[in-house]
């Protein structure tokens, strides 16, 4: 039966925690898709598992900008970015076994996807599919619809004290 999990929270560790769900996935030689909104460089989970069998990774371009610094223009491109992927995910969840939508809460929140658009995956999820949505601030609608439901809070973080992300930990 496939149910659909949520890793949400201000806190670090929502692509980690989908990340290892993915690797539990692997292991048992089942297919699955990592698309991951908002996050065009390169990350180290994304040249490991691009390079694995039975996973597909699909990410958008890398953006120079974070969503609130962008102009009309490059806002537009972005949610046309974030509409394709989300095309991806609507075909992705018909043949694989684990769909991970990294960062789509993101993308919601800043106004590039549509929320009732979204919801619309829930109808279309087949038994066989987990799906994974993680990022920041899950909408009520989507808590409501998910059998799990895991809120990352930050305690403590590096760059309280100035450290910048690093390789490897963050990236």
């Amino acid at each position: 039966m496939g149910l659909i999990h949520i890793y949400t929270g201000d806190g670090k560790g929502k692509t980690t925690a989908a990340c290892g769900l993915i690797c539990r996935q692997l292991g048992y030689g089942n297919k699955v898709v990592l698309i991951q909104f908002l996050k065009g460089g390169i990350s180290g989970e994304s040249l490991f598992l691009s390079q694995t069998e039975n996973c597909t990774v699909v990410r958008g371009q890398e953006a120079k900008k974070f969503v609130f610094q962008m102009d009309k223009a490059e806002k537009q491109q972005e949610a046309e970015t974030c509409r394709a992927l989300w095309n991806e995910a609507c075909e992705a969840v018909k043949h694989a076994d684990l769909v991970v939508l990294d960062e789509v809460f993101g993308a919601l929140s800043c106004g590039l996807l549509k929320p009732e658009e979204t919801l619309r995956l829930t109808e279309l999820l087949p038994e066989q599919c987990e799906l994974v949505l993680t990022g920041r601030d899950a909408p009520e609608e989507w808590v409501c619809r998910a059998d799990y439901v895991t809120e990352m809070r930050e305690v403590k973080h590096p760059m309280q004290r100035g450290v910048p992300a690093r390789r490897g930990i963050e990236y």
